[in-house]
């Protein structure tokens, strides 16, 4: 018997490759699944036999699944937000940086979830470049969720000074 496993089952049985994990290749770990000894004729080369049971990883090449996911977030993020909504998936397809790096920190993104429910630091995030004006084309970009993170609702003279405050700190902390 064949069934999908939820997102707490594959990460309390700590199943690697992880959801979410780009392969070199470019596809994607979208969803683990289990399956009988006895009725598992897959060949997954990450198929991991437990007792009675065979756990692999379901693969896409298909970025579309990814971003479909954020989308739908972003969806549910305007609506509760009570902000414009317009994007689809052919315009944020269109905005991903040709290089698949953060705009900001210069690290490529990454698709590997983080622990338990939070996401990799790395993890393409859509945001806002103008929190107010919502999810529309031309106001989001893709840059990291550490990024975003570091962002947050600040403005962009308390970041500065934030970086100026930690750049002195840390001088003063490795010249002792």
């Amino acid at each position: 018997m064949k069934r999908k496993l939820k997102v707490a089952e594959v990460e309390r049985l700590n199943l690697t490759p992880k959801l979410g994990t780009q392969f070199p290749d470019g596809t994607y770990v979208i969803s683990w699944e289990t399956s009988d000894i006895s009725t598992y004729k897959g060949n997954n080369k990450y198929a991991i036999p437990v007792n009675d049971t065979w756990y692999y990883p379901i693969i896409s090449n298909n970025l579309n699944y990814k971003l479909v996911c954020l989308l739908s977030t972003s969806k549910n993020t305007a609506k509760r937000q009570g902000v414009p909504y317009n994007l689809t998936k052919e315009y944020v397809r269109s905005i991903i940086p040709e290089d698949k790096m953060c705009p900001i920190l210069k690290v490529p993104f990454e698709y590997e979830r983080g622990k338990g429910h939070t996401p990799h630091p790395h993890t393409m995030s859509l945001d806002r470049i103008v929190p107010s004006l919502g999810y529309v084309e031309g106001n989001v970009m893709w840059i990291s969720q550490r990024a975003n993170t570091i962002k947050g609702e600040a403005t962009a003279k308390e970041v500065c000074l934030v970086g100026l405050f930690m750049a002195e700190r840390d001088k003063n902390f490795n010249e002792e």
